[in-house]
């Protein structure tokens, strides 16, 4: 027996919902008619309550209430759902982060999924749960009835507004509620300058695309101020989940409500713009770029302090130079071209590139008075760390080089006996090897003057070097620890 009033139950209960949905969506509404039996109450009380809280039956009793045929109130998508054309209807909107997929910087993108709560009153869905077996809520398909057209301007998808089509869940007063989930892919512009230790920010835009604010009274569902228009401020939520991502994790979703005229339109449009702001993790950037770089600086220093003449100078250079290749590269394909930026990791590798093409081998050559005074004489007295400089060379002029070959040659002619002029030929090709001599051992201390000079020259520049690195880290560090991360959105 109880199976059966049961089932007897669940079929009228199918049946009444059925009936509700005919009554909400074809074309049917509920009027008040106080010629009905029963129907006691005032005329204009009722009048009064009626128009106010229509599905209220405690103010208006069932007995003075019934259902007609009406074409005009059967549910139009396409229908704003306001019996009040004077004023816009209210329309509140949440969104919740629930996963964060991570950016595409070369592409200058981010991914993520969110979740979009809208909430609004509809005028022409309400009932009387009492002339309708108690039912409060109903949820009906999106394509049924108004839903709102709200997207993400920023969206870059091909499926520019594909929300999942959640049912909309709507209570006998109009309330509805729906609740969908969209996979997003935003177009963000990010500055790249303090790669790998940077914090991005990326202003995501939501508004309704056709109706303006004459239209709707766009609204945050939970804000963080008490202004209602222009200026309200909230966050986008997050979800317990942890949709961080394995590469950012998310320090702010901070959003304000404002109002846009477009060239293309007279109306205001409402927007709800949330900036994410969001760091990267440093871990493995910090392993697989930073660390070589470590590297890169110390095998940099190292050749600098290589003696000028060594040949292994040459292959540390070499293959220094192609790590420094490797490493743009590498950064390349990481990050944005940017225009009038360049990021301070790419700065060091194109000067690290510089100061390594100067460290190459020295010519030994005559070293010129302007460079002798600062190589030799000057630089050597401010880094006290070389030795003495080496002897100035001392070479002959020309015309004592001339004078004692003529004297030579004018004392061999003198001579008379074949003896004394082979003496003679002998002294003559004694002065060739003593000239010859004198000739190397001037140009060895050329090389040695000028290998000194190209030292004190690496020697500056690896000073250079390194008060160059302090600058950029110290740049680096404290501009990441002291630049404005606000949200830089604003009304």
């Amino acid at each position: 027996m109880r199976i059966f009033f049961a089932f007897i139950g669940l079929v009228f209960g199918r049946f009444n919902t059925g009936i509700l949905y005919d009554r909400l969506l074809k074309g049917w509404s509920y009027v008040l008619d106080m010629n009905q039996t029963g129907c006691t109450m005032d005329y204009n009380e009722a009048v009064e309550a009626f128009e106010e809280h229509p599905w209220d039956s405690e103010l208006v009793p069932d007995e003075c209430v019934k259902y007609i045929r009406d074409e005009s109130e059967a549910a139009n998508p396409s229908r704003i759902p306001t019996a009040f054309t004077d004023s816009p209807m209210p329309m509140e909107m949440d969104v919740t982060l629930e996963q964060f997929h991570g950016i595409n910087a070369r592409e200058q993108r981010v991914y993520f999924t969110a979740i979009m709560d809208f909430t609004w009153r509809d005028d022409f869905l309400h009932w009387r749960p009492s002339l309708n077996n108690g039912i409060k809520h109903v949820i009906i398909a999106p394509d049924k009835i108004w839903t709102p057209d709200v997207v993400l301007i920023d969206n870059l998808s091909d499926d520019f507004d594909k929300k999942y089509q959640a049912g909309v869940t709507v209570a006998y007063d109009g309330t509805c509620h729906w609740v969908t989930i969209v996979n997003f892919e935003a177009g963000c512009v990010f500055d790249m300058t303090f790669f790998p230790y940077d914090t991005q920010a990326c202003p995501l835009t939501f508004g309704p695309w056709t109706y303006s604010s004459r239209d709707i009274s766009f609204r945050i569902k939970t804000p963080t101020n008490n202004i209602t228009g222009p200026g309200q401020t909230g966050q986008m939520l997050v979800s317990p989940m942890k949709p961080n991502s394995t590469e950012w994790n998310i320090l702010s979703t901070n959003g304000i409500m404002r109002e846009l005229k477009y060239p293309c339109c007279e109306d205001e449009f409402p927007e709800i713009i949330y900036e994410i702001v969001f760091e990267r993790y440093t871990l493995l950037p910090t392993l697989s770029i930073v660390v070589p770089c470590i590297l890169t600086v110390i095998l940099i220093i190292l050749g600098f302090f290589l003696p000028p003449d060594a040949g292994e100078k040459i292959g540390l250079n070499i293959t220094i130079m192609l790590a420094l290749v490797v490493f743009m590269d590498q950064l390349t394909q990481q990050i944005p071209p940017m225009p009038s930026k360049t990021p301070l990791i790419g700065q060091f590798f194109v000067a690290s590139l510089v100061l390594v093409l100067s460290i190459v081998p020295k010519i030994s050559i005559k070293v010129r008075y302007k460079i002798r005074c600062v190589f030799i004489d000057s630089l050597p007295k401010i880094l006290f760390t070389l030795g003495p400089p080496p002897d100035r060379p001392q070479e002959k002029s020309h015309e004592e080089e001339t004078a004692k070959a003529e004297e030579i040659n004018k004392f061999v002619d003198e001579v008379k006996t074949p003896t004394e002029r082979l003496l003679m030929e002998i002294l003559k090709e004694l002065a060739c090897i003593n000239k010859a001599t004198m000739d190397g051992d001037l140009g060895a201390a050329y090389e040695e003057e000028w290998r000194y000079a190209a030292t004190v020259f690496d020697r500056v520049m690896a000073y250079f070097y390194i008060l160059a690195l302090i600058v950029l880290l110290l740049s680096t560090v404290l501009t990441r620890f002291w630049r404005d991360t606000s949200p830089v959105t604003s009304v």
